[in-house]
C-alpha cells in the first residue's frame, strides 16, 4: 500500500509539473534596425504588447546586424529592408513577409547655394550626387529614377560631362559636413538625417525620392523600403499571433503622430542610441504606415522588380515566389 501511494504521489506531482511546463507563455523575440524602422514598432513597444500565452521581447539592433539575427535563428519576427528579406528567403532562409511598414524615407537635400527644387532630372548631368548605402535601398533606388529616365550615371567623386556622378558616403554623418561646407552641392539622405542636415548644415530639400520613383515605375503608391518578416516554422504554429500583432500595427502610423514625447524613451528602453527631437514633420517623412494582404504583395513585387532591373544580386538573384508572402 505505500509503494502504491508514494507511486501515485510521484505520478501526480510529474503530472502538475508538466502542466506547468506547458502553461509557459511562448517567449517571441522581435528584432528591428534602429532608427526610422523602429518607429513602426513603437506603440507596441510603449504598451507592451502581447496577448495570452506569450511574452514579447523587443531588440532595437545596429541596422548591419540586423539580417544576421535572422539567419542564427535569434529573431521569430524581424523589421528588415524589403530587399534583403528578399535576399534572404532566396538564400535558403525560411522566412514569410508578413506586411510592409515603411514606404520610403529618402529625400535629396542641396546645401545653401542649391535650394531649388528639381523638376528637370536632367539638370543633375554633369553634378556630383553624394549618396548613402553603396549597393543598398537608396543607391539601387536613385540609379533606377535615372535609369527610367535615360540619364546616364557613374560612380565617382568628381563631376562628370552629361552624367551623374554618384559620391559615396558610409552615413549621413560623414556627408553632412561637406554639404556645410558648399563641397558638395547635393546629397541622398534619409530621416531623421535629412533634418539634422537641414538643421544644421542649411540645406534644403530639393526631391523626393519617393515621388520621384513612383513617377518613374508608374504605381500607385511609394516602395516598400522595410517589410515585416517571420519565421516560417513561428509563423506555422502561431499564425493568431500574428494576425492579432498586425491589427495592433494598423494603427502605428497615428499613434507615434499623437505620441512624440514617448519616442525617444520608449526606443532606448529597449536598445536604441540615435538621439533625435521626432517632430511632426519628421515622422511624415518617415511615411510609417502598415499595409499588407494582396496589397503588400503587390507593392513588393513592383519595388523588387525595379531594383532587380538594377542589380539582380541585391534580392538574391531572382523574384521571390508566392510562398515568400503570407496573405491572412
Amino acid at each position: 500500500m505505500k509503494k502504491l501511494f508514494r507511486f501515485l504521489s510521484i505520478f501526480l506531482l510529474s503530472l502538475s509539473i508538466g502542466a506547468c511546463s506547458n502553461n509557459k507563455d511562448k517567449t517571441v523575440d522581435v528584432y528591428m534596425p534602429d532608427g526610422a524602422p523602429a518607429l513602426a514598432m513603437a506603440k507596441l513597444m510603449y504598451e507592451k504588447y502581447t496577448t495570452k500565452g506569450y511574452t514579447v521581447k523587443y531588440h532595437i539592433v545596429a541596422s548591419e546586424t540586423i539580417t544576421s539575427h535572422i539567419t542564427n535563428g535569434d529573431a521569430d519576427i524581424a523589421i528588415v529592408p524589403t530587399n534583403a528579406a528578399a535576399n534572404l528567403y532566396n538564400k535558403g532562409n525560411k522566412i514569410k513577409i508578413v506586411s510592409s511598414n515603411t514606404w520610403g524615407l529618402l529625400y535629396m537635400v542641396g546645401n545653401a547655394n542649391n535650394t531649388t527644387p528639381i523638376t528637370d532630372l536632367n539638370s543633375l548631368k554633369g553634378e556630383v550626387v553624394g549618396i548613402i548605402g553603396q549597393g543598398q535601398v537608396p543607391d539601387l533606388v536613385f540609379k533606377y529614377i535615372l535609369k527610367a529616365n535615360n540619364i546616364e550615371y557613374v560612380a565617382s567623386d568628381t563631376a562628370i560631362d552629361n552624367k551623374v556622378a554618384l559620391k559615396y558616403f558610409a552615413d549621413g554623418p560623414s556627408m553632412i559636413p561637406l554639404l556645410k561646407q558648399k563641397q558638395l552641392k547635393y546629397g541622398i539622405l534619409g530621416e531623421p538625417a535629412v533634418s539634422t542636415s537641414v538643421a544644421n548644415a542649411s540645406t534644403s530639400i530639393v526631391l523626393d525620392i519617393q515621388s520621384a520613383w513612383q513617377e518613374a515605375s508608374g504605381q500607385s503608391s511609394s516602395y516598400p523600403q522595410a517589410s515585416l518578416v517571420v519565421k516560417s516554422s513561428f509563423l506555422e504554429n502561431h499564425s493568431d499571433f500574428i494576425n492579432s500583432m498586425l491589427e495592433e500595427l494598423e494603427t502605428s502610423n497615428t499613434w507615434i503622430l499623437d505620441n512624440i514625447d514617448k519616442l525617444n524613451d520608449t526606443l532606448k528602453d529597449h536598445g536604441s542610441t540615435t538621439n533625435i527631437s521626432y517632430t511632426v514633420e519628421i515622422l511624415q517623412r518617415c511615411n510609417i504606415r502598415l499595409v499588407k494582404g494582396i496589397e503588400m504583395k503587390t507593392a513588393v513585387n513592383a519595388f523588387l522588380d525595379s531594383i532587380y532591373s538594377i542589380v539582380p544580386n541585391s534580392i538574391g538573384g531572382q523574384l521571390p515566389n508566392d510562398s515568400f508572402y503570407y496573405i491572412p
